[in-house]
């Protein structure tokens, strides 16, 4: 098992233990987006997508994005690939929604909370 998914289960696991605990909820939240039945988290994923993405009834990863392979040649070059079980990631690594995950809005927000923190924290540089 790679690092990353191995890190997922132990998130998992810490889950299932302590259930009202935010980040391990977030955290299995994304896994169970990734390796659950369909590609789709349901319920545990509320609040990982802005309204646009569930407008349409949900999240499914064959239908709502496309993703592309890294080529053969290019595999043993690519430590990424390992973020996520070998069968679940297909050797693939970019990922394209077909239709907007967030709103106008959401997408105002998330870039002004980007620049405020590039800002404050980072002085500014990128």
């Amino acid at each position: 098992m790679d690092d990353h998914t191995a890190a997922y289960k132990y998130w998992a696991d810490g889950h299932m233990r302590l259930k009202d605990d935010v980040p391990l909820a977030r955290q299995e939240g994304k896994r169970a987006l990734w390796d659950g039945p369909g590609g789709s988290g349901g319920e545990g994923c509320n609040g990982m997508f802005g309204a646009a993405a569930l407008a349409g009834g949900g999240f499914e990863r064959e239908r709502d994005f496309d993703a592309f392979k890294v080529h053969p040649n290019m595999r043993s070059k690519c430590p990424a690939l390992a973020l996520f079980d070998e069968i679940t990631q297909r050797d693939e690594l970019v990922f394209r929604t077909r239709e907007p995950i967030m709103t106008a809005e959401e997408c105002a927000s998330v870039l002004k909370a980007v620049e405020e923190y590039i800002e404050v924290e980072r002085g500014g540089v990128w």
